[in-house]
């Protein structure tokens, strides 16, 4: 699958998007001129990730990891990764968890080890994308995740989502692995990103 890869800014050493997670977006309007859907555009890998949130086709899978897999195998030896973790997902009463299979995925074919338990999210937070003001996404970001004192001490972290929109998420989860978990280095890599950082 041919991918477009987008760099990322955040708290952390080096980042990376697949792609973008939409390449046009056109309002769809009732006669009183409201915007009642989009029309969007997607790159192949951000059209297979919605058919793996949205419509839970895990065919997807496969796919998308093998993506990721092939563009992080290139910077294995320059990251010299430790492990992988992935952001703890925000609706934890979804029985089938995309980032939790994609992470997986990711781990057999790049040979990392993935750790699933010791970024804990520690309270329900709402959807950030409902959210404009990035001071207001920061508080309610403020004490969301947290590890163990020194659970990661002089090991460099992947950090692994789906998407990247503000970066607010994963800036507080690079935070935390840095501060609280005494980690070395963190880098991350996404999926998709959006035009508009917001």
């Amino acid at each position: 699958m041919e991918i477009n890869p987008q760099k990322i800014e955040g708290k952390w050493e080096e980042g990376w998007a697949m792609d973008l997670h939409t390449t046009s977006s056109i309002p769809i309007t009732d006669e009183a001129g409201n915007v009642i859907k989009w029309n969007n555009t997607y790159p192949p890998i951000a059209g297979e990730l919605c058919q793996l949130k949205y419509c839970k086709d895990k065919s997807k899978v496969d796919n998308i990891a093998k993506s990721v897999a092939d563009f992080f195998n290139k910077k294995k030896e320059q990251w010299n990764i430790d492990m992988v973790i992935s952001v703890p997902p925000s609706d934890t009463e979804r029985t089938f968890q995309p980032v939790t299979e994609l992470v997986n995925a990711i781990s057999k074919l790049s040979g990392l080890s993935v750790d699933n338990t010791t970024l804990k999210k520690n309270e329900a937070t709402p959807p950030l994308k409902t959210i404009d003001d990035p001071e207001a996404r920061r508080e309610i970001l403020k004490n969301a995740f947290s590890v163990e004192t020194d659970a990661l001490k002089g090991k460099n972290i992947l950090i692994f989502d789906d998407i990247y929109r503000s970066g607010e998420t994963l800036n507080a989860v690079s935070d935390v692995i840095q501060q609280q978990g005494n980690a070395e280095k963190v880098y991350v890599l996404t999926v998709t990103k959006t035009r508009v950082k917001k």
